[in-house]
């Protein structure tokens, strides 16, 4: 009996996600779209991303008075790129969110079998994450599109978590911080991804004596991370 091809199952369990959302890019700009995106002139030209990490995500002042200053750097410059890539045109935002959320549930699948799912368990569970209405709105709505940068980031973060105390470990600890920055510079809800990742270090580290030391780096890495993003806050 010939070997099953996880990437095969991966893409079979794509399908009905695709399919699910298929008329998404004709969705066109609604609700904060219009205010955050269609209105919003600062995202109309294209700047280096780094300028971006002095912005609030609303430039909108609301009726009762300052509006909402949340920090997501990241979504905006997306939002500026996509711009200038598609002339402002809602198709191609939408378009990104798409395969944004295709990413998603193919790091949802690969992250199940890196931990010991059935190819084909997690191809069930990877189709039926990416169909479940809850996460409609992050993917036709394009300002939705902070939750899935968000877990975008954190879940390659757990992709990526270091094991065993070699170099290529400690570069990985950097690594899945570094991600886990990203998803806070995309929502402030990527702090779970920290708070995972910190977990499953203590763990192991508990489970084996002496075993904290190969769990400093990846728990140094974090805290600089949390660190540098209060401080761009």
């Amino acid at each position: 009996m010939r070997e099953v091809r996880p990437w095969l199952v991966c893409c079979l369990a794509l399908l009905p996600v695709l399919g699910a959302y298929a008329n998404a890019p004709t969705v066109g700009f609604m609700w904060d779209d219009q205010i955050l995106i269609q209105q919003n002139v600062q995202i109309h030209t294209l700047h280096a991303p780094w300028e971006y990490l002095t912005r609030v995500f609303w430039q909108h002042a609301f009726m009762y008075g300052e509006g909402h200053a949340f920090y997501r750097p990241l979504v905006n410059f997306s939002f500026a790129l996509d711009w200038q890539l598609w002339g402002g045109a809602p198709t191609g935002f939408h378009v990104v969110n798409l395969v944004l959320h295709l990413l998603v549930c193919a790091l949802v699948f690969s992250l199940a079998v890196s931990r010991g799912a059935n190819v084909w368990s997690a191809g069930a569970c990877t189709a039926l994450f990416g169909v479940v209405p809850r996460l409609t709105e992050s993917v036709t709505w394009v300002v939705g599109r902070t939750d899935l940068l968000a877990a975008l980031f954190v879940l390659s973060a757990l992709r990526l978590q270091p094991v065993g105390t070699e170099g290529r470990a400690r570069w990985r600890s950097i690594g899945a911080a570094v991600l886990v920055l990203l998803g806070l510079l995309s929502k402030e809800v990527a702090i779970v991804g920290a708070l995972m990742l910190a977990g499953e270090a203590l763990l192991r580290a508990r489970a084996k004596a002496g075993a904290w030391r190969a769990e400093v780096p990846l728990l140094g890495a974090l805290g600089v991370a949390l660190i540098t993003w209060l401080v761009l806050r």
